[in-house]
């Protein structure tokens, strides 16, 4: 997966709401990359399927 946008560092007290998209990643996958770029970020998620 990869987007256009920016990365945003996590402000968990100004933004309650937000910052859990990481940790849910990495609880459900085995693997998770992020590589932060100039056209944008992409992520890579890899798990077994049972």
């Amino acid at each position: 997966m990869a987007d256009t946008g920016r990365w945003k560092a996590p402000q968990p007290e100004r933004n309650t709401h937000r910052g859990r998209g990481m940790s849910l990643m990495r609880a459900l996958m085995q693997q998770v990359t992020v590589t932060p770029g100039p056209s944008g970020t992409t992520v890579d998620m890899h798990t077994r399927i049972a």
